[in-house]
């Protein structure tokens, strides 16, 4: 994916069970690299500010 559309995607557009990601309406399956990297990082997002919208970690 281009940055600007990994910047642009929402928390409810990446599903890490079924793990599609459709930046676009084509369909890419979700690697275990790209998912295990999301899910850390939403992990340090919601320790250091669970109660924030901005995305850093």
């Amino acid at each position: 994916m281009r940055p600007h559309l990994i910047r642009t995607r929402l928390r409810e557009q990446v599903d890490l069970v079924g793990r599609p990601l459709n930046p676009d309406g084509w369909n890419r399956p979700l690697d275990e690299y790209t998912a295990e990297a999301i899910s850390d990082y939403l992990a340090c997002r919601h320790e250091r500010r669970p109660n924030s919208t901005i995305l850093t970690c």
